[in-house]
């Protein structure tokens, strides 16, 4: 009975004793710190969208020569014949199933986009720089002033300026940057639902494999940002 009576104090004790806190092990304060990814230097083009007015429908019977800069993303505007409006863009590929051969010379200096009907289009650039020791996918991107917002490549074949959708979204590996911009790797804002205006800014919103939602505020302007 005596020795009883001294195992329960014990037991007592033991139970009321504070618990420690367990340490984070090394892989969990790994998974912690994993998404380190920067991006730098975001811009988009701007875009004009017109509104369906009594003007704007007058202009499909005339000459719109000298009104338009072409972009690099601009394309074959529902089916006109574009050739002598537009400077062609790396960014130009047959939006419409065309062949844009022809009608377009490449440049990196192309201008704004201007588009003056409904569905006009727009693309946002950047840096993506991944600090972390693994891959991390780009998987999407978004914004309030697409109806689709997508990430496309410009490709080169046969002379002709092609672009895609990276369906499987963007790797950006482990300790390197990728660079999104003209004639290459970008952004693409289709069937705008507003104006994009030059010295105003559009958020576009990123999405990565890791789960990690990006913020991104882009300034409109028509030249990618000094330095890049």
């Amino acid at each position: 009975m005596r020795k009883l009576f001294f195992i329960i104090p014990l037991l007592f004790a033991a139970a009321c004793a504070p618990q420690a806190t367990p340490t984070p092990t090394a892989t969990a304060e790994a998974e912690a710190a994993a998404f380190e990814v920067t991006i730098t230097g975001a811009w988009a083009r701007p875009a004009m969208l017109m509104e369906a007015t009594e003007e704007a429908s007058d202009m499909a019977g005339h000459d719109m020569s000298g009104m338009m800069e072409a972009t690099e993303e601009a394309g074959d505007m529902a089916g006109h014949d574009m050739s002598g409006m537009m400077e062609a863009t790396e960014e130009a590929s047959d939006m419409a199933g065309h062949d844009m051969s022809g009608m377009m010379e490449a440049t990196e200096e192309a201008g704004a986009m201007h588009s003056m009907m409904s569905g006009a289009v727009s693309a946002a650039y950047m840096q993506i720089s991944n600090n972390s020791a693994s891959d991390v996918r780009l998987i999407s991107a978004a914004t309030t002033v697409a109806a689709l917002t997508q990430i496309h490549e410009t490709t080169i074949e046969n002379d002709i300026a092609r672009m895609s959708e990276l369906a499987d979204g963007l790797v950006i590996p482990a300790g390197e940057t990728v660079e999104l911009r003209p004639g290459g790797i970008h952004v693409m804002m289709m069937n705008l639902q507003s104006s994009l205006i030059e010295g105003e800014t559009v958020t576009v919103t990123l999405t990565f494999d890791t789960g990690d939602i990006v913020e991104v505020e882009a300034a409109i302007q028509m030249d990618a940002p000094a330095g890049n």
